[in-house]
């Protein structure tokens, strides 16, 4: 078994939001969709592992999947049924509960340009050394 390095404490550099699912709303054809909230956040290390093409059916449609992992202090509860973003989101992303307990600041900032945030899915979470001290994510980047 392979011993865990601690990351250095600068390589945390990027600001992580954990979110989980609340709720689901239905469209009109009963398709639903998750509505995610958040449950903390983390200083993170984001690094690529691989990449792939996959070909999803006979029609040739390909995905591209790019997998990272992600260093950070332990999050306790954290698993696969959370996602995490990584930068801004704008208005449309917001719950009318979120929307309705923003501030002007936090208003002007979401109004304001910028990129789109990248989202996460986790495929699996680790504490390497089982002292709770820190959690290894290995996520696939997708959309919200």
């Amino acid at each position: 078994m392979a011993t865990f390095v601690q990351p250095p404490i600068g390589s945390l550099r990027h600001v992580l939001v954990i979110e989980s699912i609340t709720s689901q709303t239905f469209d009109a054809n009963n398709e639903s969709t998750p509505v995610y909230s958040t449950v903390g956040n983390r200083r993170a290390s984001i690094d690529a592992t691989n990449s792939e093409t996959l070909s999803l059916n006979q029609a040739a449609t390909r995905a591209n999947l790019s997998h990272f992992t992600i260093k950070m202090r332990y999050f306790p509860g954290l698993g696969v049924n959370h996602r995490i973003r990584f930068g801004n989101f704008n208005l449309d992303d917001l719950s009318a509960e979120q929307f309705a307990a923003l501030s002007s600041a936090d208003y002007a900032a979401l109004a304001a340009e910028g990129e789109a945030p990248q989202y996460y899915r986790i495929k699996s979470v680790t504490d390497p050394d089982y002292r709770g001290r820190w959690t290894v994510v290995e996520v696939v980047q997708g959309s919200g």
